[in-house]
């Protein structure tokens, strides 16, 4: 499957990797999107103060992609290979 296709998979909350990605098995790696929903996430104290924002600030969450790799997440952005890959696959 190529990109468009997992990301369409991955909007309607599958999980998706790529058989390109060196020990993607071993690792775990997987990628997941997690969804705004209209949620909103409070930013206080320094991490306000690091974003030249007021302390207890409401900020919206929108959806983005991660990726799950050995029990962490981290925001993914897909590289260029990842976008012509046609090797995706479920996780």
């Amino acid at each position: 499957m190529d990109f468009s296709q997992a990301l369409l998979d991955l909007k309607a909350g599958n999980r998706r990797t790529r058989t390109g990605w060196n020990g993607a098995k071993a690792l775990g790696l997987r990628m997941f999107v997690v969804s705004g929903g209209g949620d909103t996430v409070g930013v206080f104290g320094e991490e306000a103060a690091r974003l030249g924002l007021a302390d207890d600030t409401e900020l919206q969450r929108k959806e983005a992609l991660f990726m799950f790799v050995e029990g962490t997440i981290f925001p993914y952005m897909p590289s260029r290979a990842d976008l012509y890959a046609d090797d995706w696959e479920p996780a």
